[in-house]
């Protein structure tokens, strides 16, 4: 039950719609009471979660249904921008059962750091079975979220640093076919198998 939108083109996140003062009283909020149909939704700023030796992550926005359910919201830039990791990816995952992801750009080479946190971030989701919300800048589908990523991964040895640079920008054109399949797969109306948590 993943769910794709393009703020370009949204199809079920409503036009020119930005963050509001009050919680929950913008496109996020359509989106989490859509999926949490039929429940109240609570909402809770800066909600710190553990992700093991003393360390703690910070989840800016929560949405928490009456049954229980809860659904992470975040920034691409506080996520996937920052110096967060596999360890934090995946105690969100392991914490919320949904995770909203807002303004993911198109990445290049350039944005090497973001993509292979993304990438990080989509596999500890997909592992642990999260429905994941996501909406893209200017991309379609998941496979539009590399600019030009067919060409852009087969740079030739001249174009690089080095053997050891054109095996890092082959192992991340990999790794990004995997999390598009990944998101494909993620997209199944039978996703996530099994309850959400």
């Amino acid at each position: 039950r993943f769910r794709w939108s393009s703020n370009s083109t949204p199809s079920f996140l409503k036009e020119g719609s930005t963050t509001t003062t009050k919680e929950g009283d913008d496109w996020r909020g359509d989106v989490v009471r859509e999926s949490f149909a039929g429940v109240n939704v609570s909402w809770t700023r800066d909600v710190g979660i553990a992700v093991g030796q003393g360390r703690t992550t910070t989840v800016p926005l929560v949405a928490t249904a009456s049954d229980g359910r809860r659904c992470a919201c975040f920034d691409f830039a506080a996520l996937c921008g920052a110096d967060v990791g596999a360890a934090d990816y995946a105690a969100i995952a392991g914490a919320f059962g949904q995770v909203l992801l807002d303004g993911v750009p198109r990445l290049t080479l350039k944005d090497h750091d973001h993509a292979r946190r993304f990438i990080t971030l989509v596999d500890c989701l997909y592992e642990a079975r999260c429905v994941l919300f996501l909406a893209a800048d200017d991309a379609a589908s998941p496979d539009d979220l590399f600019a030009g990523h067919e060409g852009i991964f087969e740079p030739s040895l001249a174009e690089t640093d080095g053997v050891a640079d054109l095996v890092s920008v082959r192992e991340l054109a990999w790794a990004f076919r995997r999390a598009a399949s990944r998101l494909v797969e993620m997209d199944a109306t039978t996703w996530p198998p099994g309850e959400i948590d």
